[in-house]
């Protein structure tokens, strides 16, 4: 009898180790996650700067705005490896040249590499704005979430979404990964538990969703070449910064608006 009990003993201990052996198997703790970043570009132009123009600029942004495409698509690549990750644009933008020239010069994307250590509590952006590179060195951007019962498949990943508020003020909805336990995710966005695949800027016209997953360990983040003597600032003091030049050439909204983004 106690030979019997010792044997189903062993037979559920085998099944229980081969249930976590499969649940492990499932987590992804270093890899790389290619995006796709749609910028909304008609309701940009005419929510963010033909309707906040003045009399004089708002028919030129008028005129923008009815020769641009509806929307665009940028590429962006995710690094991610203990506890880091690192946010940059992809290797496969393919842009038309007019459509180019006009996000760099309303600054709707920085072409900016972002660099998080979710343990360490830190944040690196290593921007170029106006001419002047500069590296935002600050903690991580606080976002006040509640998570929702709502599901969504996102590049053959089961993702929960969670609203978000974050500290100015900017509703955002995420989609993150459980098989991804890192706190992060594109751009600035942290502190869900786990990688954030799929995020929705209503405000700001532009979402961001995982196209692909790789696994490729073993991953190296590491910083940017060009930025080691440029000058390091924080959000507050890259605000002010540029308050004193572009405070002077447009309106407070349409401020506000490019330094959100510079800031997400």
């Amino acid at each position: 009898m106690m030979s019997s009990l010792n044997a189903i003993f062993v037979i559920v201990l085998m099944f229980l180790c081969n249930i976590c052996q499969s649940q492990n198997s499932d987590i992804i703790t270093e890899g790389k996650i290619t995006y796709e970043k749609t910028l909304y570009l008609r309701n940009i132009l005419k929510k963010k700067f033909v309707e906040k123009a003045d009399p004089v600029t708002k028919p030129q942004f008028e005129r923008i705005q009815s020769s641009v495409p509806e929307k665009v698509t940028l590429t962006k690549e995710l690094l991610f490896a203990e506890g880091k990750t690192d946010f940059h644009p992809g290797k496969d933008n393919v842009i038309e040249p007019k459509t180019k020239s006009l996000i760099e010069m309303l600054a709707l994307d920085f072409g900016s590499t972002t660099i998080m250590d979710v343990q360490k509590n830190e944040f690196k952006r290593f921007s170029q704005f106006m001419g002047d590179k500069f590296v935002i060195y600050d903690t991580l951007k606080k976002v006040k979430w509640k998570i929702t019962d709502e599901y969504r498949d996102i590049a053959g990943y089961r993702c929960r979404r969670a609203n978000g508020l974050t500290s100015d003020s900017l509703y955002i909805v995420a989609y993150y990964c459980y098989e991804i336990p890192i706190a992060s995710g594109p751009e600035s966005i942290t502190g869900l538990p786990g990688l954030v695949m799929g995020l929705i800027s209503p405000e700001q016209h532009f979402s961001l969703f995982a196209k692909e997953v790789d696994k490729i360990p073993p991953i190296v983040i590491r910083e940017p070449e060009g930025f080691a003597s440029k000058k390091i600032v924080s959000r507050n003091e890259v605000t002010s910064y540029f308050k004193n030049s572009l405070g002077k050439m447009m309106n407070q909204d349409t401020f506000n608006y490019i330094i959100g983004l510079l800031h997400f």
